[in-house]
Protein backbone atom coordinates (compact mmCIF):
# COMPACT_ATOMS: atom_id res chain seq x y z
CA UNK A 1 0.00 0.00 0.00
CA UNK A 2 1.16 3.42 -0.69
CA UNK A 3 0.69 5.76 2.15
CA UNK A 4 -0.05 9.27 1.74
CA UNK A 5 2.64 10.56 4.98
CA UNK A 6 5.65 8.79 6.71
CA UNK A 7 6.63 10.03 10.36
CA UNK A 8 10.25 10.09 11.32
CA UNK A 9 11.29 11.23 14.45
CA UNK A 10 10.40 12.11 18.16
CA UNK A 11 7.66 10.40 19.90
CA UNK A 12 7.42 12.32 23.26
CA UNK A 13 4.61 12.43 25.73
CA UNK A 14 4.01 15.97 26.49
CA UNK A 15 3.15 17.21 30.13
CA UNK A 16 1.48 20.09 30.72
CA UNK A 17 1.83 21.84 33.98
CA UNK A 18 0.64 25.03 35.47
CA UNK A 19 2.98 26.49 38.23
CA UNK A 20 3.79 29.90 39.71
CA UNK A 21 5.93 31.96 38.20
CA UNK A 22 8.62 31.96 40.95
CA UNK A 23 8.98 28.20 39.87
CA UNK A 24 9.89 29.92 36.49
CA UNK A 25 12.14 31.93 37.64
CA UNK A 26 14.14 30.26 40.02
CA UNK A 27 14.98 27.63 37.09
CA UNK A 28 15.61 30.30 34.22
CA UNK A 29 12.81 29.66 32.14
CA UNK A 30 10.41 32.35 30.33
CA UNK A 31 7.43 31.42 28.57
CA UNK A 32 7.46 31.80 24.88
CA UNK A 33 10.88 30.07 25.01
CA UNK A 34 12.03 26.70 24.57
CA UNK A 35 14.76 24.94 26.63
CA UNK A 36 16.99 21.49 26.05
CA UNK A 37 17.86 19.64 29.11
CA UNK A 38 19.55 16.62 30.34
CA UNK A 39 18.53 13.74 32.79
CA UNK A 40 20.47 15.61 35.73
CA UNK A 41 17.97 18.87 35.39
CA UNK A 42 14.75 16.76 34.77
CA UNK A 43 15.77 14.48 38.20
CA UNK A 44 16.93 17.84 40.18
CA UNK A 45 13.54 19.59 39.30
CA UNK A 46 10.92 16.60 38.71
CA UNK A 47 10.39 16.00 42.40
CA UNK A 48 10.14 19.54 42.95
CA UNK A 49 7.40 20.40 39.71
CA UNK A 50 5.13 17.59 41.40
CA UNK A 51 5.09 19.25 44.58
CA UNK A 52 4.82 22.72 43.30
CA UNK A 53 3.10 22.18 40.01
CA UNK A 54 -0.26 20.82 39.06
CA UNK A 55 -0.55 18.57 36.09
CA UNK A 56 -3.22 18.90 33.52
CA UNK A 57 -2.53 16.57 31.15
CA UNK A 58 -0.19 14.14 29.28
CA UNK A 59 -0.66 13.46 25.53
CA UNK A 60 1.67 12.01 22.86
CA UNK A 61 3.67 14.45 21.00
CA UNK A 62 7.03 15.46 18.58
CA UNK A 63 6.50 17.36 16.01
CA UNK A 64 6.19 14.66 13.04
CA UNK A 65 3.97 12.49 15.20
CA UNK A 66 2.13 15.26 15.62
CA UNK A 67 1.48 15.82 12.34
CA UNK A 68 0.93 12.30 11.50
CA UNK A 69 -1.71 11.71 14.24
CA UNK A 70 -3.18 15.14 12.72
CA UNK A 71 -3.57 13.55 9.19
CA UNK A 72 -4.56 9.95 10.30
CA UNK A 73 -7.30 11.62 11.74
CA UNK A 74 -8.93 13.26 8.59
CA UNK A 75 -8.32 9.97 6.56
CA UNK A 76 -5.12 9.91 5.43
CA UNK A 77 -2.80 6.87 5.19
CA UNK A 78 0.07 6.98 7.49
CA UNK A 79 3.08 5.52 8.95
CA UNK A 80 6.08 6.28 11.54
CA UNK A 81 9.55 5.20 12.23
CA UNK A 82 10.96 6.19 15.81
CA UNK A 83 11.82 4.98 19.25
CA UNK A 84 10.31 4.99 22.41
CA UNK A 85 10.68 4.48 25.79
CA UNK A 86 9.30 0.44 26.39
CA UNK A 87 7.63 1.74 29.58
CA UNK A 88 5.79 4.69 27.51
CA UNK A 89 4.73 2.71 24.64
CA UNK A 90 0.57 2.60 25.63
CA UNK A 91 0.46 6.38 26.47
CA UNK A 92 2.40 6.60 23.49
CA UNK A 93 -0.78 5.79 21.85
CA UNK A 94 1.44 4.36 18.62
CA UNK A 95 -2.44 3.64 16.82
CA UNK A 96 -3.01 7.67 17.00
CA UNK A 97 -0.26 7.30 13.94
CA UNK A 98 -1.11 4.44 11.39
CA UNK A 99 -2.12 0.76 10.84
CA UNK A 100 0.23 -1.72 12.88
CA UNK A 101 1.66 -2.88 9.85
CA UNK A 102 3.09 0.85 8.59
CA UNK A 103 4.36 1.11 12.06
CA UNK A 104 8.39 0.79 12.98
CA UNK A 105 8.81 2.12 16.35
CA UNK A 106 11.64 0.62 18.41
CA UNK A 107 11.14 0.04 22.20
CA UNK A 108 13.50 0.67 24.17
CA UNK A 109 15.08 0.95 27.83
CA UNK A 110 15.23 4.06 28.28
CA UNK A 111 11.70 6.48 29.10
CA UNK A 112 10.24 8.14 26.28
CA UNK A 113 11.39 11.84 25.49
CA UNK A 114 9.36 14.40 27.55
CA UNK A 115 8.42 18.03 26.45
CA UNK A 116 7.10 19.68 29.76
CA UNK A 117 4.61 22.55 29.23
CA UNK A 118 5.33 24.81 31.97
CA UNK A 119 2.59 27.37 31.84
CA UNK A 120 2.16 30.10 34.59
CA UNK A 121 -1.07 29.91 36.36
CA UNK A 122 -1.59 33.64 36.88
CA UNK A 123 -0.61 34.47 33.22
CA UNK A 124 -3.79 35.12 31.51
CA UNK A 125 -2.01 34.69 27.74
CA UNK A 126 -1.41 31.11 28.93
CA UNK A 127 2.34 31.52 27.39
CA UNK A 128 4.40 28.42 28.07
CA UNK A 129 8.03 27.52 28.78
CA UNK A 130 8.73 24.57 26.76
CA UNK A 131 11.58 21.83 28.87
CA UNK A 132 12.29 18.80 26.47
CA UNK A 133 14.19 15.64 27.76
CA UNK A 134 15.38 14.09 24.65
CA UNK A 135 15.66 10.62 26.12
CA UNK A 136 14.87 7.68 23.40
CA UNK A 137 14.33 10.33 20.22
CA UNK A 138 18.38 10.76 20.67
CA UNK A 139 18.53 6.98 19.17
CA UNK A 140 15.52 7.16 16.56
CA UNK A 141 18.42 8.18 14.01
CA UNK A 142 20.77 5.88 15.22
CA UNK A 143 17.87 2.87 15.13
CA UNK A 144 17.19 3.09 11.51
CA UNK A 145 19.35 3.15 7.87
CA UNK A 146 18.02 6.69 6.50
CA UNK A 147 18.79 5.02 3.51
CA UNK A 148 16.92 2.37 3.27
CA UNK A 149 14.53 4.32 4.99
CA UNK A 150 13.86 6.69 2.27
CA UNK A 151 14.34 3.93 -0.93
CA UNK A 152 11.57 1.56 0.86
CA UNK A 153 9.29 4.87 1.63
CA UNK A 154 6.54 4.76 -0.89
CA UNK A 155 4.69 7.60 0.19
CA UNK A 156 3.89 11.11 -0.83
CA UNK A 157 5.11 12.84 1.83
CA UNK A 158 7.94 12.36 4.77
CA UNK A 159 8.15 14.37 7.66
Amino acid sequence: MRLHAIGFGSLNLDEFWEVDQEFLRIYGLEPGNEYVKDVEWFAAVYPVLRRQGSLKAIDPGGSAANMIAALRKMGFQTGFYGATGKDDVEAIRLDELGQPENLNVKKVDLPAGRCLALIDRRDAARDRALVILPNANDLAAALFALDSFFRLCTCSVAH
